[in-house]
């Protein structure tokens, strides 16, 4: 789905302005009004009355930031891989980094199979196993996965939201750390804290199993003759 621009003049200026924001909420309700194939999806959220709510919202937006996460939110109500809202910076955040750990969700549980090879993962016994049970100030994993991930993304179904939206659960400021209630194989919980440096300079970067597939059929295709 396209940004949503403002003033056609200044599509690519910012100016906080309620008009702006105003009409990028506008764009963003007329694309699936007058594009979207499963008329179904948007009689059940009715649609219209969602993006009418949604005006005070982005109206009160404090920044560029904030506006566009509302326009997300607006958008996961249509639950549709293939519509969603792009910020301008793209969809990682500038700044942003995640721990070196890949987290699967097995059986509504949020395990980690596998992690980077750090000196902070082997002081603390992060290894494959290990079960994420609570994020930050004692948040149960799966409300913190809703509140920080899904409420904003969307891939359209339960499976595809877990196995995707799963990267971006420990996603934050790069170099801060995250402090998390894990138990292990033995069954004790404890609490550990990870940074957010999977993308730390000096060393491999760490990358999720699916982005590194993806990255690698990409380079295929771009390498076939035809």
């Amino acid at each position: 789905m396209a940004q949503p621009s403002g003033r056609s003049s200044k599509a690519s200026s910012w100016e906080n302005a309620t008009d702006q924001k105003v009409w990028g909420l506008m764009t963003i309700w007329a694309q699936p009004k007058y594009a979207f194939p499963h008329r179904e999806r948007l009689k059940e959220v009715n649609w219209d009355s969602t993006v009418q709510a949604f005006i005070p919202r982005v109206i009160d937006a404090e920044d560029q930031e904030s506006y566009y996460k509302i326009l997300m939110e607006l958008v996961r109500f249509i639950w549709d891989s293939h519509t969603e809202v792009i910020p301008p910076w793209g969809r990682f955040t500038p700044g942003f980094d995640m721990p070196p750990v890949e987290v699967k969700v097995i059986d509504d549980r949020f395990f980690i199979i596998r992690t980077g090879e750090t000196e902070e993962m082997r002081a603390q016994n992060v290894v494959p196993g290990t079960e994420i049970l609570e994020v930050g100030d004692v948040i149960p994993v799966r409300q913190f996965f809703e509140d920080n991930v899904l409420k904003c993304h969307s891939r359209g179904s339960k499976q595809a939201d877990e196995a995707v939206g799963v990267c971006c659960l420990l996603y934050g400021p790069k170099g801060t750390k995250v402090h998390l209630t894990v138990r292990d194989a033995g069954h004790d919980r404890r609490t550990i804290e990870l940074t957010r440096n999977a993308m730390t300079e000096g060393r491999e970067p760490f990358v999720y199993t699916i982005f590194r597939h993806l990255m690698a059929r990409k380079r295929a295709v771009s390498s076939l003759p035809w």
